[in-house]
């Protein structure tokens, strides 16, 4: 039943993942006001997906797809908060051409990364579990299965 769903789900990740290597793999090759555009871009993008958690958050039906999408609108203003208070600055507002602003805002992004990675492994394994007692039931209902 949801498993259609979570094949579409996936595939935007899958999508999104492919759009975000491509922008990096562009990054190098564009001059600084290039990257300012495409920083602008990505800010909005980025604001427009806060907006549609923040809207589950509120008006989920299910309570743990509304706990998660409260978690994920904490941990980005919780996000923000830290690297203003390391750095003394919003890291995605004010860009700066110091050599130690350059030095964090790479470390940063490094982390950002492998968390990103990490909740990506978690989301295909959601959708995986998800997935998988779907079809167990579906073999229970049917009676070639053991729960």
């Amino acid at each position: 039943m949801y498993e259609g769903i979570l094949a579409a789900k996936l595939c935007e990740l899958s999508s999104s993942c492919a759009q975000l290597k491509d922008r990096t793999d562009v990054c190098r090759n564009e001059d600084a006001d290039g990257l300012k555009a495409s920083i602008r871009q990505i800010s909005e993008e980025c604001a427009e997906s806060e907006a549609a958690l923040k809207n589950g958050a509120l008006n989920g039906k299910n309570p743990g797809a509304a706990a998660l999408s409260e978690l994920y609108l904490e941990f980005s203003e919780r996000l923000a908060e830290t690297v203003k208070n390391i750095s003394g600055k919003a890291l995605f507002d004010e860009l700066s051409p110091s050599e130690d602003d350059a030095e964090r805002a790479m470390l940063f992004a490094e982390y950002a990364i492998d968390f990103a990675v990490y909740a990506a492994r978690q989301a295909t394994l959601a959708a995986m579990t998800a997935v998988y007692k779907e079809k167990r039931l579906s073999s229970a209902e049917d009676g070639r299965g053991k729960l």
